[in-house]
């Protein structure tokens, strides 16, 4: 037991002229450039970075000044000093992984152990180890306590940052919509996102009553349909807890229907409603893209429609007519007459009619398409000019639209009872 206390005060004794020695300003900035080199060989992300190496060193050091002045028994600094702040706060702000800054821990830990091992050879065997348990459990604790501190330090100011960063994106997206004037460049480099090229845009959303997983499942079917168009990087911002802004950077002359394509493999929850703009360039594109996009949304919405994928390509016309319901459906009225009704019948001789008129008046094209006879088609057709007392080939394009409008809202009757 003697001989345990005469190594420990020997350890002591020893210890307390190193920490007299390193304790000198020229002392520390020598070790801290020893440790600091090798930290910085195993962790390239700080060593790229000048600015980060200069807080590095200056963490590294208010550590030794903070382990040297707690080694025999100091006062212990429960709070960390902020040069050691600082180097965490700068590793979030970059946006660097805080593996990263855990990594740089790891490794001093190894570096000191290493050079403390060095450092006391001189003592004999039982002093040494002696010396080696009370540097290993202090430092130990002080890594230990560091790490606790700077995970919170880091997980707080980067949570920060991002807020401040999608803010600040949100923001110029919401000043180039208004139609704010901005240069393409600053845009792009303010959003993340080359404003110059041919976009899509997408709204997504949730229909119904959202649970704590609809944020991810919108945000994960997002990305899905990116990579499925091979889409590098695309600009997705949340509108709202149930709400998705997307723009995907597409080629030039981008077909239109390679999205519903790349939709189409894709699990797609229910709850779900995406609505897509049309392939548009520039600033102005990816205004309009988005107009378009959000008008379909609008007109899911509104007419409370299931579909779980909407082009507003194919939607134009009813999106105009919708902002103008009452002449809407005056139109409807008119063109319709008896077939406005709710009976399957009229419902069955306007499917018939909407199928005739998008396949350009070919009745063996309609009756492919609807997997009938070509007879039964032209029996509706009949059916369908007694009713509106005029011919088909007559104000077809009315009858287009007043059909396109029906085939969102219903008719008429349905339309009076919302």
């Amino acid at each position: 037991m003697d001989r345990q206390t005469d190594n420990e005060a020997a350890a002591r004794e020893w210890l307390a002229s190193y920490i007299d020695r390193a304790s000198h300003p020229e002392e520390i900035r020598t070790v801290t450039e020893h440790l600091d080199a090798l930290i910085l060989q195993q962790v390239p992300q700080v060593a790229a970075d000048p600015a980060l190496v200069a807080q590095l060193h200056a963490s590294t050091a208010a550590h030794l000044r903070v382990f040297l002045g707690e080694l025999l028994g100091g006062e212990p600094t429960l709070v960390l000093p902020a040069q050691v702040v600082d180097l965490a706060v700068a590793l979030a702000r970059r946006q660097i992984d805080l593996g990263v800054l855990l990594k740089v821990y790891r490794v001093a830990h190894q570096t000191v152990w290493d050079y403390s091992k060095g450092l006391i050879a001189e003592l004999a065997d039982a002093p040494r180890a002696a010396a080696l348990t009370i540097l290993w459990e202090h430092g130990a604790a002080r890594i230990d306590n560091s790490i606790e501190q700077l995970i919170t330090v880091y997980t707080t100011e980067r949570d920060a940052a991002m807020e401040g960063m999608v803010a600040r994106r949100m923001a110029t997206i919401q000043a180039v919509l208004a139609q704010e004037s901005a240069s393409a460049d600053v845009v792009s480099r303010d959003i993340g996102y080359q404003v110059r090229g041919t976009h899509v845009g997408l709204v997504l959303w949730a229909h119904g009553d959202p649970t704590d997983e609809t944020p991810a499942k919108i945000d994960a079917y997002a990305r899905q349909i990116s990579d499925r168009l091979c889409v590098d990087r695309p600009l997705v911002v949340s509108a709202s807890r149930t709400e998705l802004w997307a723009w995907l950077a597409v080629p030039t002359g981008f077909d239109p229907g390679a999205l519903r394509q790349a939709m189409l493999p894709l699990a797609v929850d229910r709850q779900l409603r995406v609505t897509a703009g049309s392939p548009a360039s520039g600033l102005n594109g990816f205004r309009r893209t988005h107009r378009q996009a959000r008008a379909a949304q609008n007109l899911v919405i509104d007419a409370r429609s299931a579909a779980t994928f909407t082009d507003y390509a194919d939607v134009e016309l009813v999106s105009f007519l919708a902002a103008d319901k009452e002449n809407a459906e005056a139109l409807v009225n008119r063109e319709l007459g008896a077939l406005r009704g709710r009976d399957a019948a009229s419902c069955r001789i306007r499917e018939t009619l909407a199928c005739y008129v998008a396949h350009g008046g070919n009745v063996e094209a309609t009756a492919a398409a609807l997997t009938v006879h070509k007879n039964t088609v032209r029996y509706r057709l009949a059916q369908a000019e007694q009713a509106l007392a005029h011919p088909l080939t007559e104000r077809r394009t009315d009858l287009d639209v007043a059909l396109r409008y029906v085939n969102w809202y219903g008719c008429t009757d349905e339309l009076a009872h919302r």
